[in-house]
């Protein structure tokens, strides 16, 4: 796994959470990205969501398990 992503391998605190959407496990994280790194994610997770609505997506019914399905 990623380390960025293996949240058992995050050792400081301070401005973010971090949760393992498998197991629901949330760890307090300190997490800092330039501005292109959160305007890439930012436009993925608008894909993903775009994707999910225009393939009859429900509001009501958004999770991430939903939205990110293999």
């Amino acid at each position: 796994m990623n380390k960025l992503l293996d949240i058992k391998n995050i050792q400081f605190s301070e401005n973010s959470v971090a949760v393992n959407f498998i197991t629901n496990e949330k760890v307090k994280t300190k997490i800092s990205f330039d501005d292109n790194t959160i305007k890439s994610c930012g436009e993925i997770l608008a894909d993903y969501l775009i994707k999910y609505i225009k393939n009859g997506g429900d509001i009501n019914n958004l999770a991430p398990q939903k939205i990110f399905r293999k």
